[in-house]
């Protein structure tokens, strides 16, 4: 599996994509792009807007459009849900867990109206300010280990 987040922001505007493409015990390269535009009501909140591209080989995909909400609930827990254009929903909650100053502990879990249920579990232990070391477990794609490098 790989994923990726790219994101600018200025003060209340962020632009940002995520992406995982996934081959490892699935039939075919599984993969999901979204992009959105957010906008922060404040330091907790943000309203956002977008596209979620998906599919499965190489072939093109499908795509929908979403419109949502994302709020930082008590303990620093990320939480996120929309509506897309197909009539379905999506809530997903993420936490990371600092243990010292070089290893974190990370989870997210995730329910899809379309997919159902799916999460990931993970280790990072940070080597410098741009590079951490990172192993991880994936409910669709299983286990792995891999670099996270930020810029």
């Amino acid at each position: 599996m790989t994923e990726g987040r790219f994101t600018l922001a200025s003060t209340r505007l962020e632009l940002a994509t995520d992406w995982k493409v996934g081959w490892q015990e699935v039939e075919q390269t599984d993969w999901e792009s979204v992009s959105t535009v957010d906008y922060h009501l404040n330091r907790f909140t943000s309203v956002f807007t977008g596209i979620d591209v998906f599919g499965e080989g190489p072939g093109t995909g499908e795509a929908r459009g979403v419109l949502g909400l994302r709020y930082l609930l008590p303990l620093n827990v990320e939480s996120s849900a929309w509506l897309d254009t197909d009539g379905g929903g999506r809530v997903i909650l993420h936490k990371e867990f600092e243990l010292t100053p070089r290893l974190a502990l990370e989870g997210e879990v995730e329910y899809d109206t379309h997919e159902q249920w799916e999460g990931k579990v993970g280790f990072s232990y940070l080597i410098n300010k741009d590079v951490s070391i990172l192993t991880q477990w994936h409910s669709e794609f299983g286990a792995g280990v891999g670099l996270q490098y930020r810029f």
